[in-house]
């Protein structure tokens, strides 16, 4: 069976996505980095990355642009943003297919204020059910690279349909 590469999708050019790049080719993925600001946002910085996408956001307003993606089954998103979390996941949220993963850096806390703010959009719930929060697997990772690794693992997982992380 001739399968598609898995395209990593990192929403946010941070701590996290810089170790998350590092790791991703290692797992044989393609990488998209997205971010809002310019200067994290660079081909130095990501030199492993297929593509860089640069988006408007405005705080004020909440205003993410489209974030310019074409999801397709074998995509695998980590949101990771510094603010705009809920506006980006309300775009991936929508694709159609879904990715395969969809997570997101944060407490439980935050998701749940996220996850019902998306609800009272009207995001569809099972849609909501698939979001990985917190992400990555539980192997107690305090580190940028551990929290990386945790993260490659648990796509890895759902990639191969393998062990408890394999469905949401």
């Amino acid at each position: 069976i001739l399968e598609a590469d898995p395209t990593l999708v990192i929403i946010g050019a941070g701590h996290v996505a810089y170790a998350l790049a590092q790791t991703a080719p290692l797992a044989g993925m393609r990488l998209i980095v997205v971010d809002d600001r310019a200067e994290f946002l660079t081909p130095d910085r990501f030199p492993q990355a297929d593509r860089l996408i640069h988006v408007q956001y405005a705080r004020e307003t909440e205003y993410l642009e489209p974030l310019g993606l074409q999801l397709t089954p074998p995509s695998y998103v980590v949101v990771a943003t510094w603010g705009w979390d809920e506006p980006a996941l309300a775009q991936i949220l929508q694709a159609d297919p879904p990715p395969a993963y969809v997570s997101l850096i944060s407490s439980k806390t935050k998701w749940r204020v996220i996850r019902q703010r998306l609800a009272n959009r009207g995001i569809d719930t099972a849609r909501l059910d698939r979001v990985r929060a917190p992400a990555g697997l539980d192997l107690g990772a305090e580190t940028l690279g551990e929290i990386a690794i945790a993260l490659i693992a648990e796509m890895l997982a759902v990639r191969r349909k393998a062990g408890a992380a394999a469905a949401p």
